[in-house]
């Protein structure tokens, strides 16, 4: 195995390079141009592709190697938005800070907040009736002005958002449920519990939108921090391929500025779909099949592949079907012997396009 962050991605970028290696030396001249394009931009919206495609024409065809095998037909609209607000607090009790979440796309494990209160018996009576009702995880340290509050959820990839356990929305139920604040910061805490909360496919804002292509809209309530009464949230939100995304945006948008928020940043990136029977779809899924007798059928995605801003490029590979999603977790891998395999995929799917389609 090897071992490192975005394992599978980084080793799909390596497996590429061989591929091409071994086309060039078994195949010799081909019928077309091949272009490697490193993309290393992704934490910041792909803006790399944009500087490229400025300055270079975009492909007629081709793939990113940041998707699923067999190959990947639709994905889900994207969006990335972050609010702010400043709160305002009683000076007797209030919430000193708030941080839970890492980065928007994952569902966050773990929540932490200082309370300042004189009411710590009653607070933690609440706590055990909380996590004994709902089965939470939290924890509470007593200070000398108040409470230490940690939730545990579990942290998933949003592309797989049932499967996790949102800290966030766990840590405002039960500061909702303690009664704790007022004024604007008991407002935006009951906000964001009635329109975001637990609901991870936007039925509160009326936006859970579903196709049969790639399935429900997913919205991911990724960070949360409160600091010096200035509050920012930043969701990951991806809708289906034939939703009206940019009215999606708007209502949630409309529903944050209603609520006396501001809209800091608003990022969002079309779906990407191909018909399931074009030659682009055709002459991958081909070249999977050769190698891997895998008669597995595309797929949509909840993922967000480089397909989404370069043009006529599908996402392929390199996770296999079956195999778990370990993006951005804990001791992520890639089996040596896959490597290999999606590197014989790969240099066949490159001759196909060049020499066959």
């Amino acid at each position: 195995r090897i071992y490192g962050s975005c394992a599978v991605d980084k080793g799909a970028l390596i497996a590429a390079i061989f591929a091409l290696k071994a086309v060039k030396e078994v195949a010799g001249k081909l019928n077309r141009k091949v272009r490697l394009i490193i993309g290393t931009d992704e934490r910041r919206y792909y803006k790399d592709m944009a500087s490229y495609l400025n300055s270079e024409n975009a492909p007629i065809a081709g793939f990113s190697v940041d998707g699923h095998f067999p190959v990947t037909y639709a994905e889900k609209a994207l969006a990335m938005i972050e609010y702010r607000m400043d709160v305002k607090q009683d000076e007797q009790e209030y919430i000193e800070y708030i941080q839970g979440g890492k980065i928007d796309n994952l569902v966050p494990g773990y929540c932490c907040a200082k309370i300042v209160t004189t009411r710590k018996n009653e607070i933690l009576d609440k706590l055990m009736e909380y996590t004994a009702e709902n089965r939470k995880d939290i924890n509470a340290k007593i200070l000398k002005d108040g409470l230490f509050i940690e939730v545990f959820g579990k942290e998933r990839h949003c592309a797989l958002i049932e499967r996790g356990i949102n800290s966030n929305a766990i840590m405002l139920d039960f500061l909702k449920s303690v009664d704790l604040g007022n004024g604007s910061m008991k407002k935006a805490i009951d906000f964001l519990c009635d329109k975001i909360g637990f609901d991870i496919y936007g039925e509160s804002m009326d936006i859970a939108y579903e196709d049969e292509f790639s399935g429900k809209t997913v919205v991911n309530f990724g960070i949360m921090d409160l600091h010096n009464d200035k509050m920012k949230i930043r969701l990951d939100c991806r809708f289906p391929t034939t939703s009206n995304y940019y009215q999606a945006i708007e209502k949630v948008n409309s529903e944050f500025v209603k609520a006396g928020f501001d809209i800091k940043e608003c990022s969002y990136w079309p779906p990407t779909y191909f018909p399931r029977n074009h030659f682009l779809i055709n002459a991958l899924i081909e070249s999977y099949k050769t190698v891997t007798g895998d008669d597995s059928e595309p797929i949509s995605s909840s993922s967000a592949s480089y397909s989404k801003v370069m043009p006529n490029i599908a996402a392929f590979g390199a996770h296999y079907p079956g195999e778990g999603i370990i993006w951005d977790q804990t001791d992520e891998y890639l089996e040596i012997e896959s490597l290999e395999t999606t590197a014989k995929i790969y240099a066949n799917a490159i001759y196909k396009l060049c020499m066959e389609v």
